[in-house]
C-alpha cells in the first residue's frame, strides 16, 4: 500500500499497442506493471483495452483508471492496488441511452 512513496503512471509496455498501468516507488526503484484484465495489448486483440489516468484511492488501497473501448467508449474503473477486483466506477452516458 503506497504512503506517499508509490507513483502511478500509464505506458505501453514494449510490443503493445494499448496503454496500461504501472507502478514504481519514488526513488526510481520497483518498477512494476499492475496486471489489471484487459488493460493493454494490440490493437487487433478485441479483448485489449487502454487503461490510463491512474490515482490511487485515498487509502491506497485501490486504482482508479480510464478504459478507453473501441471506438472511443471511455469510463472509469476501479481495481484492488494489486490489479484484482476489476469494477466500473462510472460509465459514460451513451452507455445508459435507451437505443429504441
Amino acid at each position: 500500500m503506497p504512503q506517499g512513496n508509490e507513483i502511478l503512471f500509464s505506458a505501453h509496455a514494449p510490443g503493445t499497442d494499448r496503454s496500461t498501468i504501472w507502478a514504481v516507488h519514488s526513488d526510481g526503484s520497483g518498477l512494476r506493471k499492475i496486471l489489471i484484465p484487459g488493460c493493454g495489448g494490440p490493437i487487433s486483440d478485441p479483448t485489449s483495452v487502454g487503461c490510463f489516468n491512474p490515482r490511487w484511492s485515498s487509502d491506497g488501497t485501490k486504482i482508479v483508471f480510464n478504459r478507453l473501448h473501441p471506438p472511443e467508449s471511455e469510463d472509469i474503473y476501479v481495481a484492488n492496488a494489486d490489479g484484482t477486483g476489476l469494477a466500473p466506477a462510472v460509465t459514460s452516458p451513451l452507455d445508459d441511452e435507451d437505443t429504441d
